[in-house]
């Protein structure tokens, strides 16, 4: 079954597997030229509910494949204050994580939650506190020293643990 659009795109039942039976749906858009009639699969979704997007065989849940070496893959925003906040792949091998990325906000950080609280944030400062969201009242801090030195962990006083 193949659902078409002239001259977008179309929706088509495809086999997944070597099963006959075991069907999934895959997602095709049309190139800007009107000469040529060639499609281009874009997402699949397998007999098995693994979903890929630029991946025809994917191997996880959600499995996302970009085009070139670097790349941002996924793009978070909320509200009306759009930030550049992503998570990507940088020279293939490099997993990146971005907060705010072209510094429209003041005070960007990244923060990593468990069990319902705040474990560790790296901050827009380049600070990297543990234990505590408020730094310089509660926590670990880890503080560069500049090129060449050492960073030292500071507790919520400015002393040295």
């Amino acid at each position: 079954m193949r659902f078409r659009s002239r001259p977008g795109g179309s929706i088509a039942a495809v086999q997944t597997t070597a099963d006959p039976d075991q069907m999934g749906i895959a997602f095709f858009t049309h190139g800007q030229t009107t000469t040529n009639n060639n499609v281009t699969e874009r997402l699949r979704i397998t007999a098995d509910g693994k979903v890929g997007i630029g991946k025809t065989d994917p191997d996880t849940l959600l499995h996302l494949n970009g085009s070139s070496g670097t790349q941002k893959l996924l793009t978070f925003a909320s509200g009306s204050s759009h930030r550049n906040n992503y998570i990507g792949v940088h020279s293939s091998d490099n997993l990146e994580i971005a907060a705010d990325e072209d510094a429209q906000g003041s005070d960007s950080s990244i923060r990593f939650r468990v069990d319902g609280s705040e474990k560790l944030r790296i901050a827009a400062s380049g600070q990297v506190g543990l234990g505590g969201a408020n730094y310089g009242t509660s926590g670990q801090v880890l503080t560069s020293n500049g090129s060449g030195s050492a960073p030292t962990w500071q507790d919520s006083a400015g002393g040295f643990d």
